[in-house]
């Protein structure tokens, strides 16, 4: 090409100035063949492009702003009909109406979490002054019929472990928009004592609201919980300091002349997540009991 001829076209540097954008993003262009030179020179090996392919520059800045990826601007820029053009936009809107879609639900979801774990980090001052004076004051507990969440499984006790189950648990609750009680159960079926860093049989679950307005889904992590009188006793601290708060319990219902007729389980007031130490921890540990001969009663 002459020194005359390359006055019509321009050096890499000069387009990328023109037309604001960097050099480095030319070449590369030039290495996927996007936008080729149309003329380098052998002697100093610089790129020199036409005018024209400003064009191309300037579309393809304006369809990249509208979400088009470079290959689908290479698609776009060897369309010829208006048409085809068309077409290309109605495809491009349909996917960003599913992206907004898919934006939309996720900002739901969030707002779920917040509003759940925003439950669980939140507690009303009367009911914490409540549960104080309660602490290590055993009573008799009465449960209505109620519908639970849950998940069973023969893990690990310990706390990876437990929040990988809890993760799980909350996976069911959020996938389906569950309503539930922010209180978190934990049910011991393979016993209470000696447990911890052993593998046990244990569940997870919360309660379901009881009205009209909670709709279940039928799910199999849905079950029925029936009616029942349980011994319950708020703990401080967490396991296995609780296993006193359990010894307790459990004269205290042999002096009842109560029978335990299924397994212990805690009921989280105050989660680690909301403490400035575990031990500051407070749940409740329930036992399933029934009178030895006739009838219970929670007064």
């Amino acid at each position: 090409m002459s020194a005359f001829g390359k006055k019509e076209y321009l050096q890499i540097g000069e387009l990328a100035k023109t037309y604001n954008i960097s050099v480095q993003a030319l070449r590369y262009y030039h290495r996927i063949g996007f936008l080729k030179p149309v003329f380098i020179d052998p002697e100093t090996n610089y790129r020199y492009y036409s005018r024209n392919q400003g064009f191309l520059i300037k579309n393809k800045q304006l369809l990249q702003s509208a979400g088009f990826s470079l290959t689908e601007i290479g698609d776009f820029l060897e369309k010829k009909s208006i048409q085809e053009i068309t077409e290309l936009y109605k495809q491009k809107t349909s996917e960003i109406d599913k992206q907004i879609q898919e934006l939309s639900n996720r900002k739901k979801q969030i707002e779920f979490y917040l509003t759940f774990f925003n439950g669980m980090l939140t507690i009303p001052s009367e009911i914490q002054l409540n549960v104080q004076k309660d602490i290590g004051v055993i009573k008799l507990k009465h449960n209505f019929p109620q519908k639970k969440v849950f998940i069973r499984e023969s893990v690990v006790f310990d706390y990876s472990s437990m929040m990988l189950l809890y993760n799980q648990l909350l996976q069911t609750v959020f996938e389906h928009q569950l309503r539930v009680t922010n209180k978190l159960i934990t049910i011991f079926h393979s016993g209470y004592l000696n447990i911890y860093h052993e593998k046990i049989d244990i569940e997870l679950c919360m309660y379901l609201p009881c009205d009209e307005e909670n709709r279940t889904p039928n799910l199999p992590e849905i079950g029925e919980c029936p009616e029942e009188y349980l011994g319950s006793c708020i703990h401080k601290g967490k396991y296995p300091s609780s296993v006193k708060t359990y010894e307790k319990m459990l004269r205290w219902i042999e002096k009842k002349g109560y029978k335990i007729i299924g397994s212990v389980r805690h009921a989280l007031i105050v989660p680690i997540a909301a403490t400035p130490s575990p031990q500051e921890t407070i749940f409740e540990v329930c036992i399933p009991v029934e009178k030895s001969s006739g009838s219970l009663s929670a007064k």
